[in-house]
């Protein structure tokens, strides 16, 4: 069930995604919602082979494992590089920002 609504979500929302993510100058945020959601279509694409083709369940179940952690190692860099490149800014401004501040950010410079 969980595969249907992927692709669903998928199906639906793909022109206001082109008008909104593809069309739009490329940056860190652009590249998390990428890694993100073609993460998930991955996932449901190996969802669907380990469903219809029982032989290949635990190759299946590595690469559905591998994309969700890989998925989430792209995000943790792509956090991390940019909160170091900020804190470098606010140091060299003498600003005292907790590390805190930076992280719940909203996104604004």
């Amino acid at each position: 069930p969980r595969t249907v609504l992927v692709w669903y979500d998928v199906i639906l929302t793909l022109p206001t995604e082109y008008s909104r993510i593809w069309k739009r100058r490329f940056s860190g945020a652009t590249l998390i919602y990428l890694v993100m959601r073609y993460s998930t279509v991955i996932d449901g694409i190996f969802a669907m082979l380990k469903f219809l083709l029982w032989e290949i369940t635990s190759l299946a179940l590595i690469a559905q494992y591998a994309t969700a952690v890989a998925a989430y190692v792209i995000l943790i860099a792509c956090t991390c590089y940019k909160t170091v490149g900020i804190k470098k800014i606010a140091v060299q401004a003498g600003m005292r920002t907790p590390l805190t501040d930076l992280l719940l950010r909203d996104g604004e410079y």
